[in-house]
């Protein structure tokens, strides 16, 4: 990988040196927090924090994270123009891709309607990007697509998958999902029962924090999508499917098409 030659206009304050390590640690260890991590990188953007090393932006990201420009503007999109943040017990969207279709809104149509894709989900775990697209496909007057047929399992992408190998693949994600959420809750359970006398001697810091790495280990080995046809090598195209990490380091022209 080539970096830009470094290129100072005007140094860096400490202030903003400052801001910079933070969003950049923000990127780093909030893969999965897509909206911090879209409101960092447009820090970094508008503050041109990223001037002491790299001429642009599109430069810094791509040698820091691998990002290719069209995913760090989406990111940025998507934390900055559509206000899904966390409001009063109100549902997170996860990633960038559940919120997109939102962008087709009006900006003063897009909380309610992620809101309305919230409560046809169930008001529990985040809607797919599907379910988010058939909101905002009705707000727009446009005819819904049929759903999918029953019991075929979807990608991250909330795609149907078809092909009968993968199928299998993707059945087990809704257990790899629980499964974290099971260690989620038993964190909680070890910092309550570390709390009182009978749970002493509980080493509940090293608890949680294996707990956390376990968890952070099987989140990132969910299978995310099939893998795409540009792929032609590797353990991914061996295998047939991709990781989330796995599918967002791709560049760009190797993604599936929209």
């Amino acid at each position: 990988m080539t970096s830009e030659p470094t290129i100072i206009d005007t140094p860096l304050s400490k202030q903003q040196r400052d801001m910079l390590v933070e969003c950049i640690r923000t990127v780093d260890d909030g893969q999965a927090a897509f909206l911090a991590v879209g409101r960092a990188l447009a820090t970094i953007r508008d503050g041109r924090l990223h001037r002491e090393s790299h001429k642009t932006f599109e430069g810094f990201v791509r040698d820091r994270w691998d990002f290719g420009r069209s995913h760090a503007y989406r990111l940025i999109d998507a934390a900055v123009k559509v206000d899904v943040s966390p409001n009063g017990g109100q549902t997170a969207p996860t990633s960038e891709r559940q919120v997109r279709p939102l962008l087709q809104l009006p900006t003063d149509d897009r909380t309610a309607a992620w809101q309305e894709a919230v409560e046809s989900a169930g008001g529990g775990d985040p809607p797919t990007a599907q379910q988010v697209q058939a909101v905002v496909d009705r707000r727009l007057g446009k005819k819904p697509e049929p759903p999918p047929p029953q019991d075929v399992p979807v990608d991250g992408f909330g795609d149907p998958v078809m092909d009968e190998k993968l199928a299998e693949i993707f059945e087990v994600v809704p257990s790899l999902q629980a499964l974290v959420k099971q260690i989620t809750t038993i964190r909680r359970e070890v910092k309550v029962l570390a709390g009182i006398p009978g749970g002493a001697c509980l080493t509940a810091q090293q608890i949680d924090l294996d707990l956390k790495n376990a968890g952070k280990a099987i989140s990132f080995a969910v299978p995310y999508c099939a893998c795409p046809p540009k792929v032609t090598k590797g353990p991914a195209k061996k295998r047939g499917w991709l990781t989330k990490e796995q599918y967002d380091r791709l560049p760009d022209d190797q993604k599936w098409s929209e």
